[in-house]
């Protein structure tokens, strides 16, 4: 046992460790909440910040781009309705002679070497019935079958809107569609081909930033995209998940990047621009460089209060553990039995001088107590057991129950012989030495068996015993003879004085991880005075007063020995009525297994 407790010791933490360790981890934990808490509110406030700046010029950028395609549409439009392109569409079989005429009229709209002249790389029109097509730009598009081609078929989507096909990769450009009908019977004359330099929209949007994001896009309804700043991007689809750009205006976050976008629904009610979005994404790692170094440096500083806070605990860690490390020495040799170690009373820190003058009070009491009061105790408790042993030999006394036993079977008195066997099987269950304090369920009821048997053939059968008891619950662990004391009370007081039969029933059960034992008989009953004096545990003071004065000492110490090993929670209530029969309810806990119940230390009651 002494080694398992010094094993114990040596497993533990020694107190100036746990001091450093404590304090230096409050002081990191202090720091970090200090420096981690404000971090994460100014991320969050830079990152509010640069999403609303950004949020603006996306819209502001929108506004822009919307207002140039709304410019471009009506430049369009009336060049469509120009009295030569109308001329042109109303005698296709004179198209082709007519190509001076259609260049004048595209440069009136477009006056060469402007802005407009620059984003326009070509228009072309396709004339139904003729088998030319006029062309004007750089970038001239010859369709095999024009009115069976893809332009024709998307131009005829939106019939009064211009279609924008995406950009073309092969001619890097943007290429759109408008077709042109009769106004009068709605049928088709012809369509346009135009093709935008990708400069168009890329110029609005860079117009309006003022940030160096890492990209720009302009997408259509379907999520490709229409413009940006990368060409590697263009009529390709969204790099990011389009279905995550919901409502009109907002913000999404990736791992590495924020997405700010504006949808063109409030600022165009035409087809398809409605549609649109407008988006740039920002590198998170590029948007938090400059308050990343802050956050280092602050790092960096709350380091080194940590490190000096663990150097000024560790030093002031000595001065207080020190002084404890000595009366933790001091300890250990009155564990060895030298209660002559003293301590100094003198000592700086008050507590420390108040700890050590106190440890000098118990050691000379402890010493005072052990050699005058304690030897002597326990030399008269050591010869008043060798006197009771001597008084009753077991070995004898059994050895004389079996011979009486064995002559009452020679004269054929087998109930005799019965009851010697009974009375000797409990007064050796009473007297065994060893772990005598618990045993079985099954113990219990075999003990209360041979009880039985007693009775039976003192009353002649007058009395009835019914045990009812699960067959799981009889390998549960109950302190020894806590039962039976029960059972012999309600047959001596309830039932012997009684005129008649009766009976006397025991019922357990078990739930909850508590063992509950009834105990109930018919028989006389007891008066209220009795009952209270029965429920009410008797001191171990008044011990020997109670059994002179002929109280129940047996139930008093039974509710002793419940409270002592299990606390108050536990024990046994008696509920009585005068001539009607009494009902004794005995609460435990349900222990199964080798090990009996402990009750804790620190148990507050």
């Amino acid at each position: 046992m002494k080694l398992i407790k010094n094993l114990k010791q040596k497993q533990g933490i020694s107190f100036q460790p746990l001091l450093i360790l404590c304090i230096s981890g409050l002081l990191s934990v202090t720091a970090l909440l200090l420096l981690a808490v404000p971090a994460r509110l100014y991320a969050s406030l830079y990152e509010e910040q640069a999403k609303g700046y950004c949020g603006n010029i996306v819209y502001q950028t929108s506004v822009g781009i919307s207002q140039a395609i709304t410019a471009f549409d009506v430049k369009i439009n009336r060049l469509a309705d120009a009295p030569v392109i109308r001329s042109i569409l109303s005698s296709p079989a004179a198209a082709a002679d007519m190509w001076y005429e259609y260049k004048t009229a595209v440069s009136d709209h477009f006056v060469p070497q402007t802005i407009d002249d620059y984003y326009l790389q070509e228009l072309d029109l396709y004339i139904k019935g003729a088998d030319t097509v006029l062309q004007y730009g750089s970038k001239p598009l010859l369709l095999p079958v024009p009115f069976e081609s893809s332009y024709y078929h998307h131009s005829l989507i939106y019939p009064v809107e211009m279609n924008w096909l995406g950009y073309n990769t092969a001619d890097d450009c943007i290429d759109i569609t408008k077709v042109l009908y009769d106004y009068s019977t709605y049928e088709v004359q012809g369509f346009f081909v135009i093709r935008l330099s990708k400069d168009f929209l890329l110029d609005k949007f860079e117009a309006f930033n003022t940030i160096d994001p890492e990209q720009l896009y302009i997408l259509d309804d379907k999520g490709t995209v229409l413009c940006s700043n990368s060409t590697a991007y263009l009529g390709q689809p969204f790099p990011y998940l389009y279905e995550q750009l919901a409502g009109e205006q907002g913000s999404v976050k990736t791992k590495d990047h924020m997405i700010v976008y504006s949808g063109f629904q409030n600022i165009s009610t035409d087809f398809p621009y409605r549609n649109w979005t407008a988006a740039i994404t920002l590198d998170q790692n590029k948007l938090l460089k400059d308050f990343r170094r802050i956050l280092y440096l602050f790092i960096g500083i709350t380091a080194g209060i940590i490190a000096a806070g663990v150097f000024i605990t560790v030093y002031l860690s000595r001065y207080v553990t020190h002084p404890i490390e000595h009366v933790v020495q001091a300890m250990n040799e009155v564990e060895h039995e030298n209660l002559q170690v003293r301590l100094a009373d003198t000592h700086q820190i008050r507590e420390i001088r108040s700890i050590n003058h106190g440890f000098n009070r118990m050691t000379i009491r402890l010493d005072t107590l052990i050699n005058t009061v304690y030897k002597t105790q326990l030399a008269q408790k050591e010869a008043q057991l060798k006197i009771l042993r001597s008084q009753i030999n077991p070995h004898f006394l059994f050895n004389t129950l079996q011979l009486i036993s064995w002559k009452a079977y020679e004269y054929e008195a087998y109930q005799v012989c019965e009851m010697i066997d009974s009375l000797s099987y409990m007064l050796q269950t009473d007297l065994e030495t060893g772990d005598d304090n618990w045993h079985t369920l099954r113990d219990e009821m075999e003990y209360i068996r041979h009880y039985e048997r007693i009775i039976h053939c003192k009353y002649e059968n007058k009395i009835t015993f019914n045990f009812q008891i699960p067959d799981e619950l009889l390998d549960c662990r109950i302190p020894k003879l806590i039962i039976q004391p029960f059972l012999e009370n309600s047959v001596s007081h309830g039932l012997a004085p009684k005129d008649g039969e009766g009976y006397v029933t025991l019922r357990v059960s078990g739930e909850e991880q508590v063992l509950t034992a009834v105990i109930a008989d018919d028989g006389v009953g007891m008066r209220g005075g009795l009952l209270a004096a029965l429920q009410d545990p008797v001191p171990p003071s008044r011990m020997e007063e109670a059994d002179a004065k002929g109280h129940h000492i047996a139930l008093s110490n039974i509710q002793n020995r419940i409270h002592i090993l299990y606390g108050e929670p536990y024990g046994f209530e008696i509920e009585s009525r005068l001539y009607e029969g009494t009902v004794v309810t005995l609460r435990i806990p349900l222990e199964k297994g080798d090990r009996p119940y402990v009750k804790s230390i620190d148990h507050r009651r």
